[in-house]
């Protein structure tokens, strides 16, 4: 609710606007793909080297291409998991909207 306050008063726009929460949601994308893009990577080299435990997987990243490489495939990452972050905001806030106007107060 604090970001949707914050966008809203950014954008000038009411804070239901779906604009207002278009814009929340692709920068929580941003912030879930950042949080998840190391993991992913340390998954990818398990996946191709199972033998190795996770610390060994993490060393070999960081050995490659040091604290960089964890973020390796940012951008596709985001391109998969910031549209659906964006409509997960979108639609739980409108559903959150009609189920708040159909319960009385």
């Amino acid at each position: 609710d604090t970001a949707r306050e914050y966008f809203a008063q950014r954008l000038q726009l009411p804070s239901e606007s779906v604009v207002v929460h278009g814009v929340a949601g692709a920068v929580a994308g941003l912030a879930a793909t950042s949080a998840t893009c190391p993991a992913e990577n340390v998954k990818t080299v398990l996946q191709a080297l199972p033998h190795l435990s996770n610390a060994q997987a993490c060393r070999q990243i960081f050995n490659l291409g040091g604290f960089r490489a964890f973020f390796r495939g940012w951008i596709p990452l985001y391109a998969k998991l910031g549209p659906h972050t964006l409509v997960t905001f979108i639609v739980l806030e409108q559903l959150r909207l009609q189920w708040s106007s159909m319960t009385p107060s």
